[in-house]
């Protein structure tokens, strides 16, 4: 599901069939009803300028960036911001 408003897309997993998930760390079982949704990710998008001034409140720069060849998908690199003798982050 892609929520525009707020750049967000959400992962759900939908059971096929009523079971029950053991969670032994937690010493917790969880049961899901057949049909049960479960929001398992969020995945925010973020515009290129918007990517640029998270990197900058973080104290990082932009080292490289790939796009995908629509120009709507990004991969980053992030490095330490001017100053800090070019070491990667």
């Amino acid at each position: 599901v892609y929520d525009e408003e707020i750049g967000r897309i959400e992962m759900y997993l939908v059971g096929a069939r009523a079971q029950q998930v053991r969670l032994d760390r937690l010493d917790l079982t969880v049961a899901f009803d057949a049909g049960e949704t479960i929001h398992t990710e969020n995945s925010y998008k973020y515009s290129l300028s918007e990517i640029e001034a998270l990197a900058r409140g973080g104290g990082l720069r932009i080292d490289s960036q790939w796009l995908d060849s629509g120009g709507r998908f990004s991969v980053n690199l992030f490095a330490r911001g001017a100053g800090d003798g070019g070491r990667a982050a």
